[in-house]
């Protein structure tokens, strides 16, 4: 596996604490890093996604994870925050259940916030919980939405209202996946990570700004060829992840 950095997330009030592992070019060694994160290995998997994103990068998961042995299934929801609602939810659960998932077994959730959203709740309310990993695809759900366990979906009530709170049991950043990212997804995220440092004070706005300084996000494509800038991106992912981090450790909720 690819260097990478690792933040670990440390929730004392639950006795629960899970790693981020920030790296590139990774996602054919998924079920490496299952195993990993997770102290007894599921025997089936879910993967969560949307057809755009599964597009891109389910294959390699879903080719790790067969070699592995794992028996995979997946359940592909319609793009969109428009999505993330009862129908979505019901048909989910209904994959889980028509595959037997058990107690011991995982949901991955590949794609950005909604899809972690999704994933995360229909994991929280299955059986009374199961474990789920977050593999997200899009800066800003990389820095925040898959570190903290806010899952949820939206109804006629309001956006998220309706929800749970239920922890990843590992989460797997793979900058390599930015490349496809439309540049306005990226601002997106780049617009968190300002927000980020100026809670966070000291270096953090700093080095968002020299990064983007150097590297101008409509010509990010191109730039994953550049040893350099892949490890520039991932320090600078990694201290997003720290921060939000320090946050989620201090009050969950």
């Amino acid at each position: 596996m690819n260097p990478g950095h690792s933040v670990e997330i440390n929730l004392s009030a639950r006795k629960h604490s899970y790693d981020v592992l920030i790296s590139h070019d990774v996602l054919a060694e998924t079920a490496q890093w299952i195993k990993r994160s997770v102290t007894l290995a599921p025997k089936k998997i879910t993967i969560v996604s949307n057809e755009k994103v599964f597009g891109l990068y389910g294959s390699a998961v879903e080719k790790s994870l067969n070699l592995a042995g794992f028996k995979v299934s997946r359940f592909l929801m319609k793009d969109g925050e428009e999505f993330k609602n009862f129908d979505s939810l019901r048909d989910l659960l209904t994959v889980l259940g028509e595959n037997n998932l058990g107690r011991t077994d995982c949901v991955i959730a590949l794609g950005g916030g909604v899809v972690g959203d999704l994933a995360g709740f229909a994991s929280a309310i299955y059986l009374r919980g199961i474990r789920f990993l977050q593999i997200p695809t899009t800066l800003l759900s990389m820095i925040d939405s898959s570190v903290g366990g806010k899952t949820g979906i939206n109804d006629h009530i309001g956006k998220n209202l309706l929800g749970a709170f239920h922890q990843p049991h590992g989460v797997l950043i793979d900058v390599s996946t930015l490349k496809t990212l439309e540049s306005r997804e990226l601002a997106a995220g780049f617009c968190e990570m300002i927000k980020h440092g100026a809670l966070a004070g000291g270096n953090l706005f700093s080095q968002t700004a020299e990064f983007l300084g150097e590297n101008r996000i409509e010509s990010f494509p191109a730039l994953f060829e550049n040893e350099q800038f892949v490890d520039g991106l991932k320090t600078l992912v990694s201290a997003n992840v720290d921060f939000k981090s320090e946050i989620v450790a201090g009050d969950e909720f």
